[in-house]
């Protein structure tokens, strides 16, 4: 190679990019991000817990990352991640209102 030219060849690090879209050398999908963004996904969208296991959804993950399949879960999976979740937040949030230095009140308009 001449001195001051850099080679045109990618790096393994690299990502190919296509016209149909791009590849990579390696995929890492992890489970704990996937897992937190999926409940907030469907608490906030307000979604039943059987799109997890619906063929349509499943289809279009696996489109997203064809390795994803192993970290799809069960309906009654999520639904315990669902109330762990809360009650793992609940208690930070009790945590929080017991550390207050002042009487705190609630009020709810119905």
């Amino acid at each position: 190679m001449e001195a001051g030219r850099e080679s045109t060849t990618p790096s393994t690090e690299q990502v190919n990019r296509t016209a149909d879209g791009f590849t990579s050398l390696t995929t890492n999908v992890m489970k704990a991000p996937f897992k937190a963004a999926l409940i907030a996904f469907l608490v906030i969208c307000q979604l039943p817990f059987n799109l997890v296991v619906n063929s349509l959804f499943i289809d279009f993950l696996l489109v997203l990352c064809p390795f994803i399949e192993n970290l799809i879960p069960s309906t009654g999976t999520v639904r315990k991640w669902i109330i762990k979740a809360f009650e793992d937040r609940r208690e930070v949030l009790k945590a929080s209102l017991s550390r207050a230095k002042s009487k705190i009140h609630f009020s709810f308009d119905l």
